[in-house]
């Protein structure tokens, strides 16, 4: 792999055949929930949605949620999803009691460019202990696009 010193553009019409492929790869980390801690796990349903965002589809090779989280007890699941706002679907998920950095299958078969897409925590089983919480780490959707 080389580094780029300089870059002058001699032709802006550069055919795709001449490019190898995936020439252009980029991989950009959607920051869908950080530090949400003390969520009540003692019950199902949607605890916390992430902030909403749209994806380009052109050129994207990939999406997959990747996610660390926690339970205080050990009979509930939690959720992680990408969740289509706009079609009111999950799109996929990773999910279990407690996961580290959890990788989703990929998901990019199921974005819809300009769908209002988030990333949420649900509780899918809830513990029977009362006050029983889940804490999400981080969760971000990874998207890698690749050109040629």
């Amino acid at each position: 792999m080389g580094v780029v010193r300089g870059f002058q553009l001699l032709d802006d019409n550069v055919p795709a055949e001449k490019l190898r492929p995936n020439a252009i790869t980029l991989i950009v980390p959607v920051l869908g929930i950080l530090e949400q801690s003390g969520l009540a796990a003692d019950s199902t349903g949607v605890k916390y949605e992430g902030p909403r965002f749209k994806v380009k589809t052109a050129g994207l090779k990939s999406a997959k949620i990747r996610a660390t989280w926690t339970a205080s007890h050990s009979d509930s699941e939690t959720a992680i999803e990408l969740y289509d706002v706009t079609a009111g679907s999950v799109v996929g998920s990773v999910s279990g009691n407690t996961g580290t950095d959890v990788e989703s299958d990929d998901l990019k078969d199921g974005i819809t460019e300009g769908n209002l897409l988030e990333l949420r925590v649900n509780v899918t089983t809830a513990s029977a202990t009362s006050g029983a919480t889940t804490d999400v780490k981080y969760a971000v959707l990874e998207l890698e696009y690749g050109w040629s």
